[in-house]
């Protein structure tokens, strides 16, 4: 046997595997997650670690020693320096979390003969304010029998069902119980990208963000888009396959969050999740067919509540919450980023949009909401670049140029690994400027490297990065972004258009995504990724899908909030649109039309 020592940030953990044991397999069965999209096929090159300082790939290593392994850090999420900003947006929120907890002192010696041991149970709830349903759960009913015949304080887990009372009155359904006290009550957030998925541990008796995670959603190897994944789900086994792969990285990084922060999995008793409406119907197993053929339809909009153990296996006994959707190509995510930038709420017209696979637009006020939805693509996210990665440390996340030279500002102080979408953007302005491209993006005769046989422009050579390859973009690079910027653009174009707005009536521009940790607005504007407007009427706000999956469990006015947005906000069906073509096209240039 041999020893591996893994460091993850700042934790360490020691295990003992067989010799030649596969890397990769060995960091998965130790409960911590590591990036690995392609599952372990060495094609996305994503699993990199780094023994003895350096770097390689997990999948292609086996343990033939002792070793010890510094896994990449992928809780940048919310980076520390961030991590206050980031709490102080739910600091106004009363906290009135989706599952509550109560302490129950039982005295099986006060108890009333021949009282069944539920209706004994139930009384010592309302006592404290809770009345309870009946359960059909048998486990659960010889849990609390168990518990009612021992003297011990228990800590209780409740979920108010909606419209089970009567009047005011709310009846609350037991979710578990647990022997002991100072309990936490924690839950799960959870944004699931078609490209990257992000969660969020939180404490629901405080309301206190404790860490997060953030890491590429495996089913990319069936598809890049949302598109080729329902197909591949019409498949034998296609459906289930997409379930099961998602659902494992989810219980790998749950636990690996818990582990980092040492806390129990047991603890967890509400998950909330959002996401696309493909990417939701996938997850629960739900049939995809029809969101992309006639009539267009997903199986339900408001999804019901849930045994999270029935999906997600980690979560021993607890609740699923899914963020309603509006229509087959809009869904929760854009209505968790309405809820995260208030839109619903404000006087003045606003627009959202979110950067992703699937570039999702929402235009409105308090008194109507219209939104779209536009095949992005993954580019923005580093996923279809020949050296893309998401924001993480090592990325060229801004290149900017001095003296004749290029340079390249690199996340974490460390090793380039790859560029990010937004230093993409930075490099195509700056090679646009600089006359290495032309407006449609195209090479000049500046540029003379080659990547084999074709054109290339190298930012880093392989002997300067941690992954010993080169670091460069071709056009195939440049014509993704291109074309990313061009769905996003002519999106926000259309709206507009079918609005009759001027962008001089815009109060805001709300740009939600991954993107936004580093996006130059002065870029953006440049490449054409957005319409003409004043720079300080653009306002980052990170991963709104995420931030309103977290707002959903900590408060019932919010929740309340979510499904009245779901169900007033109007769909627009691009497709339909005869104008939206003529719209992308003109986008697919720099900044967006065929004139220099």
């Amino acid at each position: 046997m041999k020893i591996l020592k893994l460091i993850s940030g700042s934790f360490t953990k020691e295990i003992q595997v067989k010799e030649n044991t596969n890397l990769l397999a060995a960091i998965q069965e130790s409960g911590l997650f590591i990036d690995a999209p392609c599952g372990g096929q060495s094609v996305c090159k994503k699993c990199s670690v780094f023994i003895d300082n350096k770097s390689c790939l997990a999948c292609k290593t086996y343990v033939s020693k002792d070793m010890t392994v510094v896994l990449p850090e992928y809780s940048n999420l919310v980076l520390e320096e961030d991590k206050k900003k980031f709490i102080e947006r739910f600091a106004e929120i009363k906290i009135d979390p989706v599952i509550k907890k109560v302490e129950l002192n039982i005295d099986p010696e006060s108890r009333t003969t021949y009282l069944s041991d539920f209706e004994y149970f139930k009384n010592l709830l309302k006592k404290e304010g809770f009345k309870i349903l009946i359960t059909s759960d048998i486990e659960l009913l010889s849990k609390i029998s168990r518990a009612t015949h021992k003297k011990n304080i228990y800590t209780i887990y409740l979920y108010c069902v909606p419209n089970q009372g009567i009047g005011n009155e709310n009846k609350y359904e037991i979710v578990d119980i647990i022997e002991g006290t100072n309990l936490r009550n924690l839950g799960i957030a959870i944004d699931l990208g078609t490209t990257t998925i992000s969660i969020a541990l939180l404490d629901l008796d405080s309301g206190i963000f404790i860490d997060s995670l953030s890491f590429y959603n495996p089913q990319i190897i069936y598809g890049a888009d949302i598109i080729h994944r329902i197909i591949f789900a019409q498949k034998n086994e296609g459906a289930e396959i997409l379930q099961r792969i998602v659902v494992n990285e989810l219980n790998l990084s749950i636990n690996s969050l818990c582990l980092k922060n040492d806390f129990s999995v047991n603890e967890i008793k509400s998950v909330v999740i959002s996401g696309n409406t493909t990417m939701i119907h996938l997850f629960l197993g739900l049939p995809s067919k029809f969101i992309r053929e006639t009539p267009y339809s997903p199986v339900i909009k408001a999804f019901p509540v849930t045994d999270a153990n029935s999906i997600i296996d980690i979560i021993q006994r607890g609740k699923l919450f899914v963020i309603p959707c509006v229509a087959n190509y809009l869904g929760g995510d854009l209505v968790s980023g309405i809820i995260s930038c208030e839109i619903h709420k404000k006087e003045e017209i606003n627009i959202l949009v979110d950067i992703g696979t699937n570039g999702e637009i929402i235009i409105g006020n308090k008194d109507w909401l219209m939104g779209c939805a536009c095949s992005a693509g993954p580019a923005f996210e580093g996923m279809g670049l020949n050296c893309g990665v998401r924001f993480k440390q090592g990325a060229i996340a801004e290149v900017s140029y001095e003296n004749n030279k290029f340079i390249y500002k690199i996340a974490g102080d460390t090793k380039p690994c790859g560029i990010s979408g937004t230093g993409v953007i930075s490099l195509i302005k700056l090679l646009k400027e600089k006359n290495y491209i032309d407006n449609r993006g195209k090479f000049t005769d500046k540029v003379t490297d080659k990547i084999g046989h074709r054109k290339a422009f190298i930012l880093y050579d392989k002997s300067q990065t941690s992954n010993n390859e080169h670091i460069y973009i071709d056009e195939t690079d440049i014509d993704n972004i291109l074309r990313a910027k061009a769905a996003i653009y002519s999106g926000i174009s259309l709206l507009m258009k079918k609005l009759s707005l001027d962008i001089s009536e815009i109060n805001n521009l709300f740009i939600a995504g991954g993107i936004g940790n580093s996006l130059n607005i002065t870029n953006a504007l440049y490449i054409g990724l957005f319409p003409p407007i004043e720079k300080e009427k653009i306002i980052f706000v990170g991963n709104s899908s995420l931030t309103g999956s977290i707002k959903y469990l900590i408060s019932q006015k919010i929740r309340n909030e979510i499904f009245n947005v779901s169900n007033k906000t109007t769909y627009i069906d691009l497709s339909n649109e005869p104008l939206y073509m003529d719209e992308f096209i003109a986008a697919l240039f720099i900044p967006h039309t065929n004139i220099n």
